[in-house]
């Protein structure tokens, strides 16, 4: 099958995880490139995706995929086999309302949430430690945080879409 608007890719482990966002699933691939199988099945369930966006995986294995629409980061084995939702029982506790494309770095986990115009960061048992940014034009303000990442130091950096610039937050 086709990727129909890939929005991230993965590698863990062995494998290449591509979020396959019209295809309301996730397509997994081996380093070759060679199609293995995919995971996902459109709806708002454990295991299910409205727009699977935000990928990366864990030193364990695990796959984490934000899932824009329905407001959840879902946590997988390698398989794809859901395992249960990060930072919160069920989407409806809203901790996380609109993740774009996360990364794991360091044993964090760095999420931009487009909706709250913020990124946060979170460990991997899920406690929240740290929040970036709030809505604005200004510096250190957010439109619409896509997509993050952080160096070596802790040094946070955010594509902010809305505002079409890129901006670095000291590790506080």
């Amino acid at each position: 099958d086709s990727l129909q608007k890939p929005m991230d890719i993965a590698v863990i482990g062995q494998f290449i995880y591509v979020s396959d966002t019209n295809n309301k699933r996730v397509q997994v691939f081996d380093l070759a490139g060679s199609p293995l199988f995919k995971f996902g099945t459109e709806g708002e369930g454990p295991g299910q995706f409205k727009f699977p966006y935000g990928i990366a995986g864990d030193s364990q294995g695990q796959v984490y995929v934000a899932d824009l629409y329905n407001g959840c980061i879902s946590i997988h084995d390698t398989r794809g086999k859901f395992l249960r939702y990060f930072a919160e029982a069920k989407p409806q506790e809203k901790v996380i309302e609109a993740p774009g494309s996360i990364r794991i770095i360091k044993d964090r986990v760095y999420v931009p949430d487009i909706k709250k115009c913020q990124v946060l960061v979170f460990d991997l048992s899920g406690k929240l430690l740290l929040t970036v940014g709030k809505l604005g034009t200004g510096p250190g303000e957010l439109r619409a945080p896509n997509a993050v990442t952080a160096d070596q130091e802790g040094n946070i950096y955010v594509v902010d879409t809305g505002n079409q610039r890129v901006q670095v937050f000291d590790p506080r």
